[in-house]
């Protein structure tokens, strides 16, 4: 049976349009990537639809999408502009760490500078409840 079929009017739909620019392929797990003796499993390349693993390497270059494995409850929310989103993680830290998030993020183009330096400000990070939409500007209807 062709796999690609089973993707047409999947749920898994914006996965795979999300994730057509990286590497995919098949591996045998052997345990989870904290344990110090695990090796690094050999990678055989593969089409998305036979894959057991996607890696953030795209396809082509020499960059990377970022992923990650986040092992504590995380929640990602549309924000009421196009394409943009507020990413919520349960993960308490201290102001110093949380700093230290921000600029990395910041410095790396996930977060925007205008946005890290607002934070930094008032020591916090804010965003506008779901149902609170963000108030448009004269002129940019």
């Amino acid at each position: 049976m062709n796999r690609d079929l089973l993707f047409e009017g999947n749920p898994y739909k914006s996965f795979i349009e999300f994730c057509k620019r990286q590497v995919a392929g098949v591996t045998t797990f052997r345990g989870g990537s904290e344990d110090p003796k695990q090796p690094d499993a050999l990678l055989v390349p593969a089409k998305l639809a036979d894959a057991n693993l996607v890696c953030s390497n795209m396809k082509e270059g020499d960059l990377h999408l970022p992923m990650f494995d986040i092992d504590m409850p995380a929640m990602l929310l549309r924000s009421s502009t196009r394409n943009h989103y507020h990413l919520y993680i349960d993960k308490p830290m201290t102001w110093e760490n949380y700093e230290k998030l921000l600029d990395v993020l910041g410095e790396v183009g996930i977060l925007e500078p205008g946005y890290v330096a607002a934070s930094k400000r008032r020591k916090c990070t804010q965003l506008r409840t779901p149902w609170t939409k963000k108030q448009r500007k004269e002129g940019n209807e």
